[in-house]
């Protein structure tokens, strides 16, 4: 089913909370915010209290329309991974990677690459995981993508180190 278009009073504060901290605005402070930023506040907040089958389930009951855009896609897949399904996470994330290489959506493009490069990370792969950061390094970043810009760099160190690689 649809997921409540008003959420519990519970829920909305503590996404309200959370906004902040996540540079995002409030939803009752936002300019009447569409119904998929208002989704996507709830889904964010779900997963940062690991609450990752509340946080499909919100994915999954929006409507067709909500469940093809890259952010929809992007935060199934870090669910996904989250949950330690690395196949699906990096299947879902492949296929958006050509979705947000322009456009609207392409400011996923960073995070989808460095998450990737975790999910390298996750499988021990120093060689991917400099392959995705090294690619990430090269994605220019947006002035709501600082963290993604620290992301990169990150993740081309731990594989160098890895490997022993300190220069």
């Amino acid at each position: 089913g649809r997921a409540a278009a008003t959420p519990p009073p519970a829920r909305r504060d503590a996404a309200d909370g959370l906004a902040p901290m996540l540079g995002l605005p409030a939803a009752g402070m936002a300019d009447a915010p569409d119904d998929l930023a208002a989704l996507l506040q709830q889904v964010r907040a779900a997963i940062l209290s690991e609450q990752l089958d509340e946080a499909r389930a919100l994915l999954l009951g929006a409507g067709a329309g909500q469940q093809s855009q890259p952010a929809v896609r992007f935060h199934l897949a870090e669910i996904d991974f989250r949950a330690g399904r690395l196949d699906e996470a990096e299947r879902a994330l492949r296929a958006l990677l050509e979705q947000t290489a322009s456009g609207d959506a392409a400011m996923f493009h960073a995070r989808i690459l460095n998450t990737l490069a975790n999910i390298a990370y996750q499988r021990n792969d120093a060689a991917a995981v400099e392959a995705w950061s090294e690619q990430a390094l090269r994605w220019p970043a947006g002035p709501d993508d600082k963290a993604e810009t620290g992301r990169a760099p990150i993740g081309r160190a731990s594989a160098r180190s890895g490997d022993h690689r300190y220069a």
